[in-house]
């Protein structure tokens, strides 16, 4: 099923450039959800400047693999060309390898051989991140005109959840045949957590955690809410100490609503 939404946050506009070579800092490249720097590997980035493209192009066609070049636009980091999503004058939207580890490394973008400057962002083992969207076990949103409900299970997505079981190369597409195999590893399954207004839910609760077939870099956890559901809670996700950004409220019905 083709989530729009998701196209939707990560394919926004961009401005026209003028003639001048790539111009960004580390300071403006970030988590394509977040807009902060908490960045790690396989993690959707923006970097955002001036003179990135000539032009404003997105993804023309599902492949298996993200390009590494889109309108003569790349973005290098550790001196290799990464997998993108979306480039235009003023944003490009690109994938951080999932084969790098934690550390400093440096980035640069390449439009036509014209280079930017080279800057060194850092990555984290992960950076939990999660979309402002979910869904039913039907394929429908949650929203407030149709909320969750106790008991039902719902799929959340998010980024930067870490390496999994049955690993992707770097800007490969996870396809439907590979979905079962590209779960978290043991470790990060048991540091794994869904938070609803503070409050772990029950890990028995979690039936999937791992990459979300076809697109590159997207995470989806398959959660089962608890009995005692409250209204609207603040839900978050972590990984040990590593927690997604405040703030993002699942519109949900009160303890006794019943299940979807």
């Amino acid at each position: 099923m083709v989530r729009v939404w998701f196209w939707g946050a990560i394919l926004a506009g961009g401005l026209c450039a003028q003639s001048k070579a790539p111009f960004y800092s580390v300071d403006s490249t970030v988590n394509a959800v977040t807009n902060t720097g908490y960045l790690a590997p396989n993690v959707i980035a923006t970097v955002y400047g001036t003179d990135l493209a000539w032009s404003t192009q997105g993804l023309s066609q599902q492949k298996d693999y993200l390009p590494l070049q889109i309108d003569g636009v790349a973005v290098q980091i550790a001196g290799s060309p990464v997998g993108l999503y979306y480039v235009s004058p003023k944003q490009i939207n690109f994938l951080i390898p999932a084969s790098l580890r934690a550390g400093t490394v440096e980035m640069r973008v390449v439009r036509q051989g014209v280079a930017g400057p080279a800057v060194k962002i850092g990555l984290r083992e992960a950076a939990p991140s999660l979309f402002p969207v979910s869904q039913h076990a039907d394929g429908t949103l949650v929203t407030p005109e149709s909320p969750a409900t106790a008991n039902e299970w719902i799929v959340l997505y998010a980024l930067g959840l870490g390496r999994t079981v049955g690993r992707v190369d770097d800007a490969q597409i996870p396809l439907l045949s590979g979905f079962p195999l590209a779960s978290l590893t043991i470790q990060r399954l048991s540091e794994l957590r869904v938070l609803l207004n503070g409050t772990a839910v029950e890990s028995a609760r979690i039936g999937y955690a791992g990459l979300s077939p076809g697109f590159a870099g997207l995470y989806q956890i398959n959660v089962q809410l608890p009995e005692d559901l409250e209204t609207d809670p603040e839900i978050r996700i972590a990984l040990g100490e590593e927690m997604s950004q405040e703030g993002v409220k699942l519109p949900a019905q009160p303890t006794g609503a019943g299940a979807r």
